[in-house]
């Protein structure tokens, strides 16, 4: 029998995928903030990470400026994980 997966797992699934384009990547990313009870409990390495792919595959400088927002969220999570 298959484990029932979230919404939210199953958009990522997608997004992973090779011939994932820009709608999916954005899809997985809002399924990451979704998954979150709140902005602390935000997996934001896989939303930098997420944003990687969709920079290349849909470059601009709303995707870079979000990348980075996302970069400073997961730096800082980090940080007080120590």
């Amino acid at each position: 029998m298959q484990a029932l997966q979230s919404p939210a797992a199953r958009e990522r699934q997608r997004a992973e995928g090779r011939a994932a384009g820009p709608y999916a990547i954005q899809a997985a990313i809002s399924a990451v903030h979704a998954d979150a009870s709140d902005g602390a409990a935000t997996d934001w390495a896989e939303i930098v990470g997420l944003y990687d792919v969709l920079a290349r595959a849909d470059a601009s400088p709303v995707i870079a400026l979000n990348r980075a927002g996302s970069d400073r969220h997961a730096r800082r999570a980090a940080a007080g994980s120590r």
